[in-house]
C-alpha cells in the first residue's frame, strides 16, 4: 500500500494516494502492528502531502507535525528538517 500511495503522490492522483494512506494508517493500528519509524514517516509525508494536494490542511498539518515529532525522537535530524517547513 505505501509503495501504491508514493506513486499515486507522484502521478498527482492525490485522492488515491490519500487513501491508500490512511488506509495502510488504519490496517497497522487495527492490527497492532508497529512501524519502523522510516516506514511511519514515509506513510505519515505521504498522507500530508496527499492531504494538502486535496486541500485537507487539517490532516496534512497533523501529520507533517507527527513525522516531525517521530523524526525528533529517533535523532532523524534530515527527516526532521525536511518536514519543518510544512508546519
Amino acid at each position: 500500500m505505501i509503495l501504491a500511495g508514493e506513486k499515486s503522490n507522484r502521478d498527482h492522483e492525490a485522492q488515491s494516494a490519500h487513501e491508500l494512506f490512511k488506509k495502510a494508517l488504519h490496517v497497522a493500528q487495527s492490527s497492532n502492528i508497529l512501524l519502523d519509524p522510516q516506514r511511519e514517516i514515509r506513510v505519515r509525508q505521504g498522507c500530508a502531502s496527499a492531504s494538502r494536494a486535496i486541500g485537507d490542511i487539517d490532516t496534512a498539518l497533523e501529520d507533517f507535525r507527527r513525522v516531525v515529532d517521530i523524526s525528533r525522537q529517533h535523532n532523524m535530524t534530515a527527516q526532521e528538517m525536511e518536514n519543518l517547513p510544512e508546519l
